[in-house]
């Protein structure tokens, strides 16, 4: 959502603006649509302004350029972003879509696309991953943008700490935000 104006903070209120897919879609973004699989990356539009009263249905800011079209903008994972993607990401109707953590390491490029690394989560811990050093770095395509389900809001732990057992590259992870 794009918050147009802060009303009041006690009680709370905003003017907002929801996203939607900037038109037109390719065919394969279409499909994902309209198979009700989010779309999170890409062209958005702003719409019609509404009026909300509740805090839960925000979880962070997002890093934005504006499009080339009037009230558009573009959202894609940003280097040092934590994102879920989807394991199997081809939409089907009444599949689950199981996600993983990743990390971004490369800005986004619609040519070459944009480079991750799986997070995996260290033992004894519910909210702490981390990057293997033999992690396997993944290039995904720029025409499969839309395997990125949501960003996972994340703060890094710097260089662990071994007396609590956190290995290095470590995060610690919005346990709300692991599920797809």
């Amino acid at each position: 959502a794009y918050i147009e104006k802060v009303v009041s903070v006690h009680p709370f209120s905003v003017l907002m603006k929801w996203l939607y897919p900037s038109e037109p879609l390719s065919r394969e973004v279409r499909k994902w649509v309209d198979s009700g699989l989010a779309y999170t990356c890409g062209e958005f539009e702003l719409r019609e302004v509404i009026k909300r009263n509740t805090t839960s249905i925000f979880s962070h800011l997002v890093a934005y350029e504006v499009g080339q079209k009037a009230n558009t903008f573009k959202i894609f994972p940003q280097r040092g972003d934590v994102w879920a993607i989807y394991n199997k990401w081809k939409p089907r109707p009444n599949t689950t879509h199981d996600c993983i953590p990743v990390l971004v390491v490369s800005q986004f490029n619609e040519d070459t696309g944009i480079v991750i690394v799986p997070l995996f989560r260290v033992d004894g811990y519910r909210s702490v991953f981390y990057v293997k050093e033999e992690g396997a770095i993944q290039c995904i395509p720029g025409r499969e943008i839309t395997r990125f389900s949501h960003q996972i809001p994340a703060h890094h732990l710097g260089g662990g700490d071994e007396a609590l057992g956190l290995p290095d590259n470590s995060y610690d992870l919005d346990t709300s935000a692991l599920s797809c």
